[in-house]
């Protein structure tokens, strides 16, 4: 008997309306696909299901909700967001979070900054890292974060199951912003790149110091096994020189470093906890290298330029 034939006529009407839609989606290529649409259904979370109401927030409502973690996100350039709570018989608890920044580049930085080595990769969105039962990934403008309350086998599980929900409704591709390909691939951790796109993300790199202005459109920080290399952008090499400059008067000025020296292209300086420094200007690029053990800055500049110079 033809399955179709033996529906009841408001289902079929259902089944006709949501084939429609998906048709529509697809034929536009997702551009109608909205925040709202990447919450899990009922039939998709399994033996998970929404604890509470969801929890809207646009534009400054992010303060209300994330009190204290909210500058960061306008910083990278946040639209809006969705909180979510889904808990099992058993009681236990994941909490599902869904941001929409302005742009792929908006979120791959906000990711990178709330990712770090320590985590492992997952196969979710453009990329994705998993610490524990805290899983994040980023997909076209949106950052997904999942958090399980414990560590249970069913949690992991669970957060495992509402991230690939999520992933498998955003079809849009994206790629890292452009200034990540000035970064030497050779030895680069996992998940050791942040993306930074103004004081805020400079000033959580704590070797810097918090008293640094360095007007930059954008940075990107790489971390090796012995050193990490920080490229801040410009719109011109004047502004890049001048910006170095700058920077070394200002670290003169805290007691905190000492040790300068100027090379012939670049100065070095150390920090009190015996941080090496290495500075230079290059192009539209301002390169600072910090080392925690002896280095050749000469090599690791050229890497740095040969790269630049291919963009």
């Amino acid at each position: 008997m033809n399955m179709l034939a033996s529906m009841p006529l408001k289902q079929l009407f259902i089944l006709f309306i949501f084939s429609a839609l998906a048709v529509r989606v697809e034929c536009n290529d997702h551009k109608n696909l909205t925040i709202n649409d990447l919450i899990p259904s009922e039939n998709e979370t399994g033996d998970w299901n929404m604890d509470e109401e969801m929890e809207f927030a646009s534009g400054s409502e992010l303060y209300r909700v994330i009190n204290g973690g909210a500058e960061i996100y306008h910083e990278y350039g946040f639209r809006q967001a969705i909180f979510l709570s889904f808990e099992n018989q058993k009681g236990n608890l994941i909490n599902l979070d869904i941001f929409e920044m302005e742009n792929p580049s908006s979120a791959f930085g906000i990711y990178s900054f709330k990712t770090d080595t320590s985590g492992i990769s997952v196969n979710f969105g453009e990329e994705g890292s998993l610490s524990g039962y805290y899983l994040n990934f980023r997909d076209s403008q949106y950052l997904v974060t999942v958090t399980g309350l414990d560590s249970s086998k069913e949690t992991k599980n669970g957060v495992l199951l509402l991230a690939k929900m999520v992933d498998r409704k955003i079809t849009q591709t994206s790629e890292r912003p452009p200034l990540c390909r000035c970064l030497p691939l050779a030895g680069l951790h996992t998940n050791g790149i942040t993306y930074i796109r103004g004081p805020l993300g400079l000033f959580n790199l704590a070797e810097l110091g918090r008293t640094l202005n360095l007007n930059f459109i954008e940075g990107i920080q790489g971390i090796y096994d012995s050193y990490k290399i920080l490229i801040l952008a410009y719109e011109s090499d004047e502004e890049a020189q001048n910006n170095a400059i700058h920077a070394l008067k200002t670290w003169k000025e805290v007691p905190s470093y000492s040790g300068f020296r100027q090379r012939t292209e670049y100065s070095t300086f150390y920090n009190d906890a015996g941080t090496k420094f290495a500075l230079k200007a290059y192009k539209k690029y301002l390169i600072i290298l910090i080392a925690g053990s002896p280095i050749n800055p000469v090599n690791i500049f050229s890497l740095v330029q040969n790269q630049i110079d291919k963009l």
